[in-house]
């Protein structure tokens, strides 16, 4: 035997029976049907998943959420979503891209020995890096080559080094990304004279 349940609960109630609004003399009735009828217990659902998606896009969209729901059209929703991912992706963009600035934060390298290995030298992360190398105790050259790689071995950087103030310096004006790094001094005749851990931030 099926139950006579009487016609669908209307938008406007089940959305003031999920904001907790309803009045109370509609509540016992509202209670009734809603517990017998699944298509509006379906609806209900849909209205709440509807509201909370869209309130976890943007906080700029609340204010519409807190109008009825059938003020807010689709297109309204859609659109504000598509601003809020623009500007993140812009934001994104101009941050990632954005050349670095300020001066050069000079690293000194230095080689030693011992079983404790390569001594590292540490550097900040996306900023720009002045390497110095004292090149005490190696063959006097006119111009050495500086080669990084990082952690896997893979080049990052090479270049041609030069001789200045009785330091060999490297600069490199975008810095590195944050991870650990090798650099390699050789020779112009290619032969490597010293290795250099680096510990990017």
């Amino acid at each position: 035997m099926e139950l006579d349940i009487g016609p669908h609960l209307h938008e406007d109630e089940l959305e003031q029976y999920s904001m907790g609004t309803l009045s109370a003399e509609r509540i016992g009735p509202f209670e009734e049907h809603f517990m017998a009828c699944a298509a509006c217990q379906d609806q209900l659902l849909e209205m709440e998943a509807y509201v909370n998606a869209v309130r976890s896009v943007s906080p700029t969209l609340r204010q519409a959420i807190r109008q009825p729901r059938r003020a807010v059209r689709s297109w309204q929703v859609w659109a504000g979503m598509a601003a809020s991912i623009a500007t993140i992706f812009l934001i994104g963009r101009l941050w990632l891209g954005a050349p670095a600035t300020g001066p050069s934060a000079v690293v000194v390298l230095q080689a030693t020995r011992g079983i404790e290995g390569l001594s590292t030298a540490a550097a900040s992360a996306g900023r720009p890096i002045s390497l110095q190398i004292d090149p005490t105790e190696l063959l006097a050259s006119l111009s050495y080559r500086l080669e990084i790689v990082d952690s896997a071995g893979t080049s990052v950087s090479a270049g041609d080094a030069i001789s200045q103030g009785g330091q060999i310096v490297q600069t490199l004006p975008k810095g590195l990304p944050a991870g650990k790094y090798y650099v390699r001094l050789y020779s112009a005749s290619g032969e490597l004279l010293r290795e250099y851990g680096l510990q990017v931030r």
